[in-house]
């Protein structure tokens, strides 16, 4: 993760996802007109905490805010065996 903060998250999807697209109506966020990738309740991680498997859901990348605390954008799934 060479630029953004290495993230936890629940889920990583499309902002075409309908679950996506319900969290973003519910908490009045606006979502981008073109498909882009978005972490779902993300929490921020250390690298060593990844490399030691603490995240037992979506690790991620993410270079983009947090909304509500619910959707942070600009996610990017890692591989958990970094």
């Amino acid at each position: 993760c060479n630029t953004g903060s290495i993230n936890c998250c629940e889920s990583v999807q499309s902002t075409t996802d309908p679950a996506v697209q319900t969290l973003a109506g519910l908490f009045d966020i606006a979502l981008p007109n073109a498909a882009a990738l978005v972490g779902v309740h993300c929490n921020p991680i250390s690298a060593l905490a990844l490399s030691s498997n603490s995240c037992s859901e979506q690790p991620a990348c993410c270079t983009g805010n947090q909304m509500a605390g619910v959707l942070t954008f600009g996610c990017n799934p890692l591989n958990a065996d970094l």
